[in-house]
């Protein structure tokens, strides 16, 4: 249990349901369920392990040998957004000793620290952890660093843990599988929770376009705006797919649209095949 999540909601924080899940395994994903911190590092090395074993155990075999890529996949939808859709920040404890490390890293002094928040008597140990997007803010999704230091640091540090957890698990799949690709769902940018995008998750790519990165693709659906849509609509991308160019990375795109008319009709809407078959064909 000190591994998994606490949600830090308006109403105080609260410890993710457990009630067996008979649903689909991502239904409660943006809900407040027990899940394993993506900040934990024996999480981390649990499944790093089983994921090791994993491709070990398909190596020389023929699904193996037929095996192009792996995508690594965690977080809400496998997409690597923290847990609830960042309606609530994950406070847990392996978030808040990340918190710490992430503050001496940045700073290195206390006196640092202490200038940067504006508060005299913070220290590395006092400094409280404060990534909650359910307060007012200065902009939209922007800071003022002069009165908001102290949660620009903390969602700082909460987007840091999602990158680093990407990396350890594409790194296990470089060094065990090292003839294939690895990538994932990441480096989202358009229609990405609007203001709370600070708690997303995906603003830290260039750490997956970093000399050696084990990751060779991101990728991600389309962005889900209305003019995306239509079958006449707008051919945009998650990414910034300039910035994936230019550091000799490959996006590919989910073709993530549902049938024409699924508003009133599971499957879509049988006089609206046209429009669907145009959907398809412009996506795929």
């Amino acid at each position: 249990p000190e591994e998994c999540v606490i949600y830090r909601t308006c109403d105080g924080d609260i410890c993710g349901a457990d009630n067996g899940e008979q649903e689909r395994l991502i239904a409660n994903d943006n809900l407040y369920h027990m899940r394993a911190s993506l900040g934990s590092e024996l999480w981390k090395e649990e499944a790093g392990k089983l994921l090791k074993e994993f491709i070990e155990s398909i190596k020389g075999t023929p699904v193996g040998d037929s095996v192009a890529a792996i995508q690594v996949a965690g977080g809400m939808f496998g997409e690597w957004h923290h847990w609830s859709e960042g309606h609530a920040a994950d406070v847990s404890a392996p978030m808040q000793n990340h918190f710490k490390s992430f503050l001496k890293e940045k700073y290195i002094t206390e006196e640092n620290l202490q200038k940067a928040w504006h508060m005299p008597n913070v220290t590395f140990e006092n400094a409280v952890y404060s990534p909650e997007q359910f307060k007012k803010w200065d902009d939209g999704a922007f800071r003022n660093p002069e009165i908001s230091q102290p949660t620009i640091d903390s969602q700082m540090s909460s987007q840091l843990v999602v990158a680093k957890a990407i990396l350890y698990f594409a790194d296990i799949v470089k060094k065990t599988m090292p003839n294939i690709l690895c990538g994932s769902f990441y480096g989202y940018y358009f229609n990405t929770m609007s203001e709370r995008r600070t708690l997303s998750g995906h603003l830290n790519p260039h750490m997956m376009f970093e000399k050696n990165s084990p990751i060779d693709f991101l990728c991600g659906p389309f962005p889900y705006y209305k003019e995306c849509r239509h079958p006449d609509g707008i051919p945009m991308q998650r990414a910034l797919l300039e910035s994936m160019r230019l550091n000799g990375k490959l996006w590919i795109t989910e073709m993530d649209a549902h049938p024409a008319g699924t508003e009133h009709i599971q499957g879509g809407d049988p006089n609206a095949i046209a429009e669907t078959k145009a959907i398809l064909w412009r996506n795929c």
